[in-house]
Order: structure tokens, then C-alpha cells, then sequence
């Protein structure tokens, strides 16, 4: 059984926003950005330059000093945490378990912003964490026990519960990380034929070939105060890509795949 999925027109809008730890040390400020129904943004920034924390921001688990996220007009603020969890999904880098769960249990709780008290996930909800899986590809784990699979495991089971819970916006923190080579390019497709049925995808990476496999928009965050949006093919430069990580790094047209990709100089 397939959900209908919802026909909001779905505009991420990010304005002013700014955060900090302490008050003498800013991670971003006067941040504005918008993504629309359909698309990809992709943060890239070096360790420590804020796109976790600006995640975060997005998802309400951090309250932004100044500036408002709002999602077709609503700030995400003003939603109980039922509501946000009916709009928003979120992947962060890792996830603690408090409890062993069943891998086909843990996706069905992504039902859970949706259940009232004292209900319980219907069986047309049990078929859909199915589909969901082998969706992925892991139909394979759905009577493993989560705490008994791999790291990369436990991230696709992650998807596929964020799947569930049928928002228009998903946030990702690197989500090819703990996957292999193999993995990450299928997560990638993955995340290209989301993006393609109208979900609106913000995630980071420290790749930024990922920016350019996907064809998004780049948001890139330096973690000195500056921030730039645009087309990945306009904005993705040597230069860039040297003052971001400090190495120079060849952008090279692969003429076999039709497409740039990032080399960098031999390390030897």
C-alpha cells in the first residue's frame, strides 16, 4: 500500500538567521537561504563551520538567537513537536538507541507523530515499513535486531523510518556516512528520486562531488562569518574548494561521465 503524498507546495524559507554558543563567538549570523518543493541543497563547509548546528537550527533542536525557519509561512517555532514532526524529518550523524528494537519496529515508529496516545501502528503501516525497506534494499534486516547490524545498516534503517513519517522536509547530516562505496552511491540515487517526487532535501556532506552527482543547489559555510548559495555548477570553484579546505583541489571534466569531479594533487 502506497501513501498519497502531500500536495503542499513546500518552500523552506531561512531569514536572518544567527546562532551562537557563547556571545563572543558566533557560528553564523544574518544567515538567508530558501529551498523549494523538489530541491536539493547540499551544505558544504570545513569541521567545526556551523552546518550541523545550522541542521539543528532547522530542526528546533537549537534556538536561533535572531532570524526565522519557516516552511510555507509558518515558523517551525510556533509547531508542537507533534505537528514538526509531521513537516520535518531529520538525520543526524548518529543516533543512540535507548532500547533494542527490531529493525521493521524502529521504521514503524516513524508512524509515531501521527498515533495517538494508547494506539498503535495499524497493519497498513507495517506493509509500508516493508516497502520501505526494500525500498533500500535491507528488506533483509527487518527481523534483525538493531543493536546486531552494522553502522551503515542502522543508517539506512534510519532513512527508512524518516521515510515514515511522510514529511515534505527532510534534513540529513551526512548521509553517506558509515556507508560504503557502493551505498553511498545508492543513497545518493536515493536521495535524487526523493527530491524528484517532491520532497525538499537539505543535507550536509564533506564531499563535494556529492553536490555535483546530485546536480543541487550548494550552500557553502565557511565558519568565518560567510555564507553563499547558488547552482552547484556556478559556484563550485578551485578556488573555493583551496580557501574552504585549505588544499588545492582540481575540478576536472570527466568527458566518459559527462561531468565534473573533484581530484586532488598526489599526497606523494
Amino acid at each position: 500500500m502506497t501513501r498519497a503524498r502531500q500536495t503542499e507546495h513546500t518552500r523552506l524559507n531561512v531569514a536572518g538567521l544567527g546562532y551562537s554558543y557563547t556571545p563572543q563567538n558566533p557560528v553564523f549570523s544574518a544567515l538567508d537561504f530558501s529551498v523549494e518543493k523538489g530541491e536539493i541543497l547540499v551544505l558544504l563547509g570545513p569541521n567545526g563551520s556551523g552546518k550541523t548546528t545550522l541542521l539543528n537550527c532547522i530542526a528546533g533542536l537549537l534556538r536561533p538567537q535572531e532570524g526565522v525557519v519557516e516552511l510555507d509561512g509558518v515558523d517551525l517555532r510556533s509547531l508542537r513537536r507533534d505537528l514538526l514532526a509531521q513537516k520535518l524529518g531529520y538525520l543526524p550523524q548518529a543516533q543512540q538507541l535507548s532500547f533494542d528494537f527490531a529493525v521493521l519496529d524502529y521504521v514503524v515508529m516513524g508512524r509515531s507523530p501521527y498515533l495517538r496516545f494508547g494506539t498503535v501502528p495499524s497493519k497498513a503501516d507495517y506493509a509500508r515499513a516493508w516497502e520501505l525497506l526494500e525500498r533500500l534494499g535491507i528488506a533483509h534486516l527487518g527481523v534483525k535486531s538493531c543493536g546486531r547490524i552494522s553502522g551503515g545498516e542502522r543508517q539506512q534503517a534510519q532513512i527508512a523510518r524518516i521515510l515514515m513519517q511522510d514529511t515534505r522536509l527532510i534534513l540529513m547530516d551526512e548521509p553517506t556516512n558509515h556507508l560504503d562505496y557502493g551505498n553511498q552511491i545508492r543513497t545518493l540515487r536515493l536521495i535524487a528520486s526523493l527530491a524528484d517526487e517532491g520532497y525538499s532535501i537539505v543535507m550536509t556532506s564533506h564531499v563535494p562531488d556529492h553536490a555535483i552527482l546530485l546536480q543541487s543547489s550548494l550552500g557553502v559555510i565557511d565558519g568565518k562569518g560567510s555564507f553563499c548559495t547558488g547552482a552547484a555548477g556556478d559556484i563550485l570553484t578551485e578556488s573555493l574548494l583551496e580557501e574552504l579546505y585549505g588544499e588545492h583541489i582540481n575540478l576536472l571534466y570527466l568527458e566518459n561521465c559527462g561531468r565534473m569531479t573533484c581530484v586532488p594533487t598526489c599526497i606523494r
